[in-house]
């Protein structure tokens, strides 16, 4: 919608991405955008037909995985063994989250919270957390767990190691986005500048960023 052009081809790079994934939903919404698209556009060649047996064997496979999933968690609660439910609520949110539910990736990640032992975990949590809001546009959220992991972060060790810096240059990008899309821009442009664009790869805020008002 903001760059007609350029419809086609952002369209054809989404059907791309989506392939890998088990968002069904959002596939079909593509192929369906693509069509009308390829439409307008007598020079964008044809689009691609919706797949059923795609999306049937990937629902399939998504409805099996999140079976799996929810009874490995319940075990390891079964169990009390903390370090294993943690991750077995951010397993159930990167499901969900590949499924294109975000909502439901949300509330799993949110979750892992309690069993959280120490700073990293709590910087893993809030990063996860961020992403997802991040593709809700929930940009208050954004702005508190970035908030929240940086106060985590000051208590790891190790504050000019790569991994340290790569992680406060996702948390200031996603604080400038959150700035951004609620267009405070000098605050915004604050935090970019804090950013190490040397250590940055976070492709949720980058794509963001571009379709930013």
């Amino acid at each position: 919608n903001r760059c007609p052009p350029l419809a086609v081809d952002a369209l054809r790079m989404a059907h791309s991405t989506v392939l890998p994934t088990c968002n069904s939903k959002g596939y079909a919404e593509i192929v369906s955008l693509l069509e009308d698209a390829c439409g307008r556009n007598r020079d964008a060649g044809s689009a691609p037909k919706l797949d059923g047996a795609w999306i049937e064997a990937t629902n399939k496979k998504a409805a099996l995985k999140l079976e799996k999933l929810d009874n490995d968690l319940k075990n390891y609660k079964a169990n009390s063994i903390k370090e294993s439910i943690r991750r077995g609520h951010d397993d159930l949110g990167d499901h969900h989250a590949d499924c294109g539910d975000f909502n439901n990736a949300l509330k799993c990640y949110s979750r892992a919270r309690d069993y959280c032992t120490n700073s990293r975990h709590i910087v893993n949590m809030c990063l996860n957390v961020i992403r997802v809001s991040i593709y809700l546009g929930n940009w208050s959220h954004v702005s508190n767990y970035v908030n929240k992991a940086e106060s985590s972060l000051e208590l790891t060790e190790g504050h000019d190691k790569p991994a340290v810096i790569a992680t406060l240059t996702k948390l200031k990008c996603s604080a400038g986005l959150a700035e951004l899309c609620s267009r405070k821009y000098k605050n915004a442009a604050r935090h970019f500048l804090q950013a190490s664009f040397d250590h940055g790869d976070f492709p949720e805020v980058s794509r963001s960023i571009r379709s930013s008002p």
